[in-house]
């Protein structure tokens, strides 16, 4: 399916025509946030992780790494999933061992950040997803994930 989605999108760009920018984005919207900023060097330092971000994506996803440590902030939208509810200054978050998939040992903690009316009515939500890779266990990752939780959620705009 994705190579299908490319190849219809290089030949829309091979065409001439160009892509528009979106104009409708709501002021609170995470499309105008870079995730890289969401972390300082000294949060970052104090968990044992090199403080200089790798941004990707339109800067809506930032990656941190170490020989121990990996760190990712990274932009979402849906439902946030159901987990261990905690609070994250004037934010919820959902703290999520294991969370991230893709097989390695990890913490994903999921911030609610913004809601808007889906599509299809439903309630969903722009959310700011960080995760926190590393040897321990995913139980373990999960207490540097919600600090720098914490961290990501004081810096999101108002």
């Amino acid at each position: 399916m994705a190579n299908t989605a490319t190849q219809a999108d290089i030949g829309y760009l091979n065409s001439g025509q160009r892509l528009t920018q979106r104009t409708n984005v709501p002021t609170w919207s995470l499309i105008h946030v870079d995730a890289c900023g969401l972390l300082d060097a000294n949060v970052l330092s104090g968990a044992g992780v090199t403080p200089i971000g790798a941004p990707e994506f339109g800067s809506w996803t930032c990656r941190w790494n170490s020989s121990d440590l990996g760190v990712k902030v990274q932009f979402d939208q849906g439902t946030p999933d159901s987990g261990n509810l905690v609070q994250l200054g004037s934010h919820t978050g959902v703290v999520e061992p294991g969370g991230d998939g893709d097989g390695d040992n990890n913490c994903r903690v999921e911030i609610e950040y913004h809601s808007f009316s889906g599509d299809d009515g439903d309630q969903e939500f722009e959310m700011v997803h960080v995760v926190v890779y590393g040897s321990e266990p995913d139980t373990a990752l999960c207490v540097p994930a919600t600090k720098l939780a914490a961290v990501a959620a004081d810096h999101l705009p108002n």
